[in-house]
């Protein structure tokens, strides 16, 4: 994907996930069971971090919703070279 979009940002996107099929996968479940992760929320956030890292890799600088720092805890931190685009409300905007 980063060859198709050339620019230094990449968004990802990161709002409106839904995650009713993620509670319905055991396979799911069991995952976030043993990544210690609290919700669907949190393994949001672990996938958010993965794709950061990927992303960084091929120099490329994350773009994502508000939403993306959800359930964000010590060991799921997104790095602050994130741009956090806030569109729910002022705290937002603070918090990132």
């Amino acid at each position: 994907m980063t060859k198709l979009f050339p620019d230094a940002y990449f968004h990802i996107g990161g709002d409106e996930v839904e995650g009713t099929h993620w509670a319905q996968s055991p396979a799911i479940q069991n995952f976030i069971s043993e990544n210690k992760l609290r919700n669907k929320n949190g393994l949001q956030a672990y996938f958010n971090k993965r794709v950061q890292a990927m992303l960084k890799k091929y120099g490329k600088i994350m773009i994502g919703w508000e939403e993306i720092l959800d359930e964000i805890d010590e060991n799921l931190i997104i790095n602050s070279d994130a741009i956090i685009q806030s569109w729910k409300s002022r705290q937002a905007t603070v918090n990132a």
